[in-house]
């Protein structure tokens, strides 16, 4: 569906001269990126207003997204699947969020452990693309010092308690991101089993 759309955006900038021809396949795919975005970001902002946890979800987000940008993580086949996994996650991440408190902390300390054992220990997987040893070493680096950010939100999580529920949000999102690395990482190595 958005591929269909990308295309019908692009054959009408080609029809009024904005791009050429040459290019229509690089529009193509970057209108059908933008447009997945798009919903993305919607559908995300409408559930977390609807449960009244907007800065949250968005802590969330940032925490997901910076660990899935460097160490990577499991993709989906569709933009619908990958809209329905996402947004199951965050809805899993509301519900956690909301069930994690101070008596729980001990919890999410497991989970950063878990998403800093994962993170040196696999990350990068390239499960979309390939990567050059190159992208990998960068990646491997680029991933790793992100620990060193976990470990400080960490530290935020526990003493700092007018900004602890931001942090907790961004660190739920982080070990969420490093289950779809660790996903992603022994796919991989199914994959190449078979």
């Amino acid at each position: 569906m958005y591929e269909l759309i990308a295309k019908n955006i692009t054959s009408r900038f080609m029809r009024n001269g904005i791009i050429n021809d040459e290019k229509k396949d690089v529009y193509a795919y970057g209108f059908e990126l933008l447009i997945g975005y798009f919903v993305y970001f919607v559908i995300f902002t409408f559930i977390s207003a609807l449960t009244r946890t907007i800065v949250e979800s968005y802590c969330f987000f940032v925490g997901f997204m910076l660990v899935r940008k460097y160490a990577g993580g499991i993709h989906a086949k569709t933009y619908i699947r990958c809209h329905v996994l996402f947004e199951l996650n965050h809805l899993l991440f509301i519900g956690a969020y909301y069930f994690l408190s101070e008596p729980y902390l001990w919890i999410l300390l497991l989970a950063v452990v878990f998403s800093i054992i994962t993170i040196f220990a696999f990350a990068p997987v390239d499960n979309n693309k390939r990567l050059t040893e190159n992208e990998k070493k960068y990646f491997k680096k680029r991933s790793r010092v992100y620990v060193f950010i976990i470990v400080i939100m960490t530290v935020v999580a526990v003493i700092v308690p007018d900004i602890q529920k931001y942090a907790v949000a961004y660190l739920i999102g982080t070990c969420s991101a490093s289950l779809s690395l660790l996903l992603a990482h022994f796919r991989e190595k199914l994959s190449n089993v078979k």
